[in-house]
């Protein structure tokens, strides 16, 4: 496999440019993704899934389209062999793979990092912390890093 088409790399590429595009919220994502599915089955056949993209100004080469196909489409759930002479409308991403993929797509080591500063921060159990809190417990100037220079 190319490196440029390893399928963390491509959901990064995603999710630069639904930021860049404020879909930021993985239930408007499902919303939108809606509005390109033709018969509301939950799912996007290649065209519809291409249409979406291109609606949402989330440019993909052929390649990295196909890749996703061939990892989340009908190829990987039947677990055929992906040909890429043989991509049609037949195959399809639902969309709860693709929001599953987009949300969960990090590293064991780093959601075992933010659990800890997480559980660190949040010693009270509370389900969410203000912002002024934070800023009053973060104090930069008492960094190692600062008070070695």
């Amino acid at each position: 496999m190319d490196w440029k088409n390893r399928l963390n790399n491509i959901c990064e590429k995603m999710k630069g440019q639904m930021h860049a595009a404020n879909v930021d919220d993985l239930q408007r994502l499902c919303g939108l993704m809606s509005q390109y599915d033709a018969d509301n089955n939950g799912v996007l056949c290649v065209n519809e899934f291409e249409r979406f993209l291109k609606g949402q100004q989330i440019f993909l080469t052929t390649q990295e389209v196909r890749h996703i196909v061939d990892c989340m489409g009908d190829a990987c759930a039947t677990g055929n062999k992906f040909n890429m002479s043989n991509v049609s409308s037949s195959q399809t991403i639902r969309y709860n793979q693709l929001v599953e993929l987009l949300k969960t797509d990090i590293s064991p080591k780093r959601r075992h990092t933010v659990d800890a500063a997480w559980n660190f921060l949040n010693q009270s159990n509370q389900r969410c912390l203000s912002l002024e809190w934070l800023f009053s417990q973060y104090h930069p100037d008492s960094h190692p890093r600062v008070r070695t220079r």
